[in-house]
């Protein structure tokens, strides 16, 4: 068995796809009839912009039954082969097949700008709120350290401590 004849579809196969493909065709002709009529009465087109031209679907169905035939005529009917039309238009081919590079731009921009936002997070992360974050640590072990002489166990340093907070609030309230 060769290498073509092994990427041949069965008769089977071609039978089942020509059964499918004229009821898919209607109901997508009908689907499309339908929503034609749906669209503009669920949205509303304001006067002022006025119809749709016809020649763009017109032309888009067009280009899509052109294409659809061609590959008829290179798959089925054999009129032509479409390795070699694939071997003479090969720079196309590539950027056909690299959807015009739209993706690996994306690709790439997006990338660079979240490896760089990332970084610029990671920086403000690590030296700006871990710094206020340690700093705050530092003073409250300075100022627990320096209260820490206050806790000496003495009942006449608390009762000093109350008397002094005492003689504050009637000074507060004098004023």
């Amino acid at each position: 068995m060769s290498s073509a004849e092994i990427h041949e579809a069965s008769a089977r196969v071609i039978h089942r796809t020509r059964s499918f493909a004229g009821p898919t065709v209607l109901s997508i002709a009908l689907a499309g009839g339908a929503l034609a009529v749906l669209i503009p009465r669920l949205v509303p087109v304001p006067e002022e912009a006025g119809h749709p031209p016809l020649l763009v679907p017109v032309l888009g169905t067009a280009a899509a039954l052109t294409g659809l035939f061609v590959a008829w005529l290179g798959y089925q009917r054999r009129a032509f082969d479409p390795a070699a039309v694939r071997a003479r238009f090969s720079a196309a081919v590539a950027v056909l097949e690299r959807r015009y590079y739209v993706d690996d731009v994306f690709e790439a921009v997006y990338r660079h700008a979240y490896r760089g936002t990332s970084a610029a997070v990671g920086w403000l992360d690590r030296y700006v709120v871990d710094g206020a974050v340690n700093a705050a640590t530092w003073w409250t072990w300075l100022v627990a350290g320096r209260l820490r002489g206050l806790q000496n166990g003495r009942v006449q340093d608390a009762l000093y401590a109350v008397a002094a907070g005492l003689a504050l609030l009637v000074w507060l309230a004098a004023r």
